[in-house]
């Protein structure tokens, strides 16, 4: 079973080859995920997860990204994205109207290569993004449930920030500000 988990930073989760475009203690290949179909056969890899990355792209570049794994997935293989949720973001605002604590979900990190946003979905424009490729089951996945639930990344982003809430896993009075999907080829 070949697993890859794109975009990882400085989180290496077992039993997944560990992609990055920068060198990190977690990275098992260096590769530019725009090249990802170059390195994988097409109908080759089994499950995909890729966790605030896609936001990195502009939306055209971002869709030319999902189509590339599309075509790498095996038959009823399962892509796993998560990215910030436009409609979560928008919630949180309405409740604080504090845009200070959103400027990172909505711009990323401008101050390194590759940091900033360009992109954000809802989850009804990333289900229109991932069945216009050909995905045919698209649906939100709880974190908590995923093989790889121990690792801290944004797929568990929550807001307010609370370092006793990550310690805990007690996210009760926190929003989910990533959008977690699932889809099937």
């Amino acid at each position: 079973m070949i697993k890859l988990h794109l975009g990882c930073g400085n989180k290496h989760l077992d039993g997944y080859v560990n992609i990055d475009f920068y060198k990190s203690e977690a990275t098992d290949q260096l590769l530019d995920i725009n090249n990802i179909d170059d390195f994988y056969k097409p109908n080759s890899v089994d499950v995909i997860y890729m966790a605030h990355v896609l936001e990195h792209f502009e939306r055209a570049q971002g869709n030319l990204v999902i189509h590339k794994l599309f075509k790498i997935l095996k038959p009823s293989g399962i892509l796993r994205l998560a990215v910030p949720d436009w409609d979560a973001v928008v919630e949180r605002y309405l409740e604080t109207k504090n845009l200070k604590e959103l400027s990172h979900i909505l711009y990323g990190n401008h101050d390194r290569p590759l940091g900033g946003h360009f992109t954000i979905w809802s989850f009804d424009s990333m289900e229109k993004d991932l069945r216009r490729v050909g995905f045919r089951d698209v649906w939100r996945y709880d974190w908590r449930l995923t093989d790889h639930n121990t690792i801290d990344d944004f797929s568990r982003a929550h807001l307010p920030h609370d370092p006793e809430a990550i310690k805990t896993g007690n996210f009760n009075n926190h929003k989910l500000i990533s959008l977690n999907i699932e889809a099937l080829k």
